[in-house]
């Protein structure tokens, strides 16, 4: 996220439309130059469309290279899985299921940081899976609890082999979004998680 979006976020919009606000204010920037240009016509009417047509492209399409919008920000992809839990007084929690030095781990702790900054009371879990901590342990802030496991078939039911996994645990269910399905619109899942 950028200075921009973390801003916007801090006003209090959710994490999907932090995202997209910027794609709006540029848009709306970018009629408004078309507007104010309006009166300066080129001789040839080609021209003219294609440039205001450049005027209103061209920063969005700027921005979405720079910050893409993948499918996890906008639809929730997750998969839910019903367990059998015999303590119905089980707390919710967020569990995010990683390898000791996978790179695109790593990546998870600025993220995660800025939401328990803005969540403080929600206990993220860090789940160190075939390792016994390496690049990833280093790094972890003191806010989050790490856990170490082995490669069994309960994590692997969990992960399908796609790290990292973000597994959020609510009464009897768990949501799962594996890494190519997390993003921006699961964060506002979790944190609309009352009961968290």
């Amino acid at each position: 996220m950028n200075l921009f979006e973390l801003l916007l976020l801090d006003l209090g919009f959710s994490w999907q439309n932090s995202r997209l606000m910027p794609f709006i204010f540029i848009t709306i920037g970018s009629l408004i130059i078309v507007w104010l240009i309006r009166r300066h016509k080129f001789n040839k009417q080609w021209l003219n469309i294609s440039l205001k047509t450049a005027i209103v492209t061209f920063p969005l399409v700027l921005y979405f290279m720079v910050y893409p919008v993948y499918r996890g920000d906008l639809w929730d992809l997750s998969r839910n899985v019903s367990i059998k839990n015999e303590d119905s007084s089980s707390k919710s929690s967020l569990q995010v299921y990683v390898l000791p030095n996978c790179p695109y781990c790593v990546e998870t702790i600025e993220l995660m940081t800025q939401f328990h900054r803005r969540n403080p009371k929600i206990v993220i879990e860090y789940i160190i899976v075939a390792g016994s901590g390496g690049a990833i342990a280093k790094e972890l802030p003191e806010f989050v609890r790490i856990t170490y496991r082995n490669n069994s078939e309960s994590v692997e039911n969990i992960t399908k082999g796609s790290y990292p996994c973000f597994v959020l645990t609510k009464d009897n269910s768990l949501t799962i979004w594996d890494n190519n399905s997390f993003g921006l619109k699961s964060l506002d899942i979790i944190e609309n998680t009352r009961a968290i």
